[in-house]
């Protein structure tokens, strides 16, 4: 929707003055004028990082890593400052700063209102937005986004409002425009949005330009839940796109204020279900200049503090009951309710998960008046202090076990307990190593007065480290168990990992096989999170790419391999590439010593994008000659963007013989990951009444599952055997096609 003019302006204009008059009897409930020295903590998180590992790229392939530096997000002369600087930190290039209320301020409806001005430059993606705070319907978007405000930094004179629910993900969104050659980085402007029960309304300016009501967005129920408010700039990602060389940093979004009005019916209680007998809980509402507020609780239960202000302290009797609140103003006056139908189950609060012999482990309940506390636990781990009390202090032995507490109390006797399970040790490393692979690293976490002892697969090799919680291995071609023994005041305690030695030869996949990359003609390296995860390379880790300012146009990178390619059993070598445009991808093979002529060839990336495996044929090669291998990436262009490149595997043919283009949307195969059971849905690839193929494979080739059915049905169901956890591949064969998944098995 564009800036409303004619009838439809005057109708919106109509409509909200009317809303106006109405509005006579909203009260300012919060508010930060950003007039502080620094950030006021009582108010906002600090959301630092790149969303990894749960959310990488923010769910969006965002190039920015969010941190809490002043440099980022700062108070100055009474504004609030989110700065997108150049800045290379966590594995991105830029750095940028968001800020969230939620757990500290929550709203539910109200006109929420800020003046900013916005930044300007391709990539650049400021926005105040709002999400659910509890996700009573469920993870985005069922639980409902609200954005009040976004600008994409390629647009400077628009703005964005839009709201979000699902599933199916559904959104409505309106635009506003600026007139004449304004754009939002010159001046402020006053952004607002008001939000009711059925009806929510987008305002620039005091200028209404777009409503969505209950009618026409379902469901309409997340809309009726408490939300917090966000505040960020964001750089690159599928929206707003992608940086490149027109992008200018630094950029700015400076906020005046922020400021939440609501009527009192609207407010809520805030606070936790009690326990019998529980002492200080809190209970609160927000602020109003001028507001009395009568705060009631059941019989037996005392306020200890705060009656005839907005927050009271409570020490809780032996009878649930409703926590009631009467909020008076100059024109208006509601009563409000907090539920305690029934007591909140007493827990011990501690960790469940503990070291053997830990020292200074702390349990505790809620505190209750006149009680006394019977604590137990297991034989071997002693109660330092606390005993008789609501909290103990205990050092933890050798077994796992229950820590319980007894509770007298004058309302009654409690009983509760937790259960202790002792760490599991996880030894890192590659699961899956090509043969005579030399220099494989294997750890586990370091322990306190234990002594450490590693066995390796036959044919393998521990050239250092035994005796310490790291070793290196070279590998021959046996597959086996890597296991370390560990020893101390507790016994003996095994702890390893399954290796599968392959026919492939796996090269770099920057999961637990990595090549030292060095750089040449200008070109950079280096090892980042997977922000790219789709289609046929969802693992955790890629290599990325660039050519920086006053590279020339053959700059790249190489690597030596330890070791000589095979080029009889592995003529192949498949290189999976990700890159926003076309270009040439040169793979070169050379001999370190000199006494072979390197080998040089060149693919062309067409479908930007999308990750796209490019494979190299260098059959007729000469066998365990070549030792190192160096990439181009857009060889022969000295443009900057960013190349991202995984999984450089030897193969005997290539490792995805079809050459259509395969996505997630190809066929699903479901849960994934999975415990072993698998549901593949070949709706969207099989010919119906032909034999379908079904193999999985390791991440080095080996096939550990293999079937064949007739395809009379859009979906297959399958009873996996027990395997390794960790990625493999499922391919799919029918008559000339090859489709492939990456499936995680848990």
């Amino acid at each position: 929707m564009k800036n409303p003019q004619g009838l439809l302006f005057l109708f919106l204009l109509t409509v909200y003055n009317f809303s106006l008059s109405a509005q006579d009897c909203q009260k300012l409930i919060w508010a930060d004028e950003f007039n502080d020295s620094d950030l006021n903590l009582a108010y906002w998180n600090y959301d630092i990082g790149n969303g990894c590992p749960d959310l990488c790229g923010w769910g969006n392939n965002e190039e920015q890593y969010y941190t809490d530096s002043k440099q980022n997000v700062r108070i100055e002369n009474g504004k609030l400052i989110i700065s997108a600087l150049e800045d290379t930190i966590g594995g991105m290039k830029f750095s940028s700063g968001k800020i969230t209320t939620k757990n500290k301020v929550d709203f539910r409806y109200g006109r929420i209102e800020a003046s900013v001005k916005l930044p300007e430059s391709q990539g650049l993606w400021p926005a105040l937005w709002m999400l659910s705070t509890d996700d009573i319907y469920g993870e985005w978007p069922k639980s409902g986004e609200i954005d009040i405000f976004e600008l994409l930094g390629h647009e400077p004179n628009k703005i964005l409002g839009t709201i979000h629910t699902g599933l199916p993900w559904q959104f409505i969104k309106g635009e506003y425009v600026l007139g004449g050659n304004q754009t939002f980085k010159d001046d402020f402007h006053t952004v607002a949005f008001e939000w009711g029960p059925d009806t929510v309304t987008w305002f620039v300016d005091d200028i209404p330009y777009h409503q969505v009501t209950s009618d026409s967005l379902l469901p309409w129920q997340p809309f009726q839940e408490d939300f917090h408010l966000i505040l960020n700039v964001a750089v690159g990602g599928n929206l707003p796109g992608f940086t490149d060389s027109s992008t200018i940093l630094p950029q700015t979004m400076e906020v005046d204020y922020v400021r939440v009005y609501s009527y009192i019916k609207d407010l809520r209680i805030r606070g936790e279900q009690p326990v019998i007998g529980e002492q200080g809980l809190k209970y609160k509402t927000f602020f109003i200049e001028g507001a009395s507020y009568d705060w009631n609780v059941p019989e037996g239960t005392t306020i200890i503090e705060g009656q005839g202000s907005n927050e009271i302290t409570v020490d809780w009797g032996c009878s649930p009951g409703n926590v009631t609140l009467e909020i008076q103003t100059d024109c208006d006056s509601s009563v409000m309710e907090f539920e305690v139908i029934e007591f909140a189950k007493t827990k011990i609060s501690g960790s469940q998960i503990i070291e053997r012999k830990k020292s200074n482990l702390v349990y505790s309940v809620p505190e209750m008046d006149n009680a006394t506390y019977e604590w137990t636990v297991p034989e071997d781990a002693i109660i330092v202090n606390g005993q008789g009390t609501s909290e103990i202090t205990l050092d933890w032995g050798c077994s796992p076990g229950m820590v319980a507490v007894e509770i007298n109390s004058p309302c009654e006797l409690i009983s509760t307990e937790i259960s202790i399970e002792l760490r599991n040790y996880i030894v890192s490393g590659s699961a899956f190593v090509p043969e005579n692979s030399p220099g494989q690293i294997y750890k586990i976490d370091p322990i306190n007065n234990v002594t450490y002892h590693w066995t390796v697969p036959d044919g393998a090799v521990i050239t250092s480290g035994n005796g310490t919680n790291q070793i290196s291995v070279d590998f021959g071609n046996e597959s086996g168990r890597i296991e370390v023994e560990i020893m101390g005041e507790c016994g003996s305690n095994k702890f390893g990992i399954d290796v599968l030695i392959s026919i492939l030869s796996i090269y770099c996949d920057f999961d637990g096989t990595d090549l030292d990359f060095a750089t040449f003609g200008g070109a950079s390296f280096e090892k980042i999170p997977n922000l790219l995860k789709s289609g046929i390379d969802t693992s955790d880790h890629i290599g990325k790419s660039r050519k920086d300012p006053g590279a020339v146009d053959w700059g790249g990178i190489f690597a030596d391999l330890g070791g000589e390619l095979n080029f009889t059993d592995n003529p192949y070598i498949n290189m999976k590439v990700y890159a926003q445009k076309s270009g040439i991808v040169k793979f070169k093979i050379e001999d370190l010593s000199g006494g072979t002529t390197p080998v040089e060839i060149d693919l062309e990336l067409t479908k930007p994008n999308e990750w796209v495996n490019l494979v190299y044929d260098f059959s007729g090669q000469p066998d365990k000659t070549y030792d190192r291998i160096a990439l181009f990436f857009d060889f022969g262009d000295v443009d900057t963007s960013d190349w991202f490149f995984d999984d450089i595997i030897g193969s005997s043919g290539p490792m995805v013989v079809s050459t259509r283009k395969i996505t997630t949307t190809d066929f699903n195969a479901f849960p994934n990951p999975t415990l072993g059971k698998l549901t593949i849905d070949l709706s969207a690839i099989a010919s119906f009444y032909d034999t379908s193929h079904i193999k999985l494979v390791n991440h080095l080739g080996q096939i550990v599952f293999e079937q064949k059915i007739q395809s009379i049905n859009n979906q297959i169901s399958l009873e996996l055997p027990s395997l390794t956890p960790g990625a493999y591949f499922l391919t799919i064969e029918q008559n000339d096609l090859t489709y492939l998944k990456k499936i995680v098995v848990n």
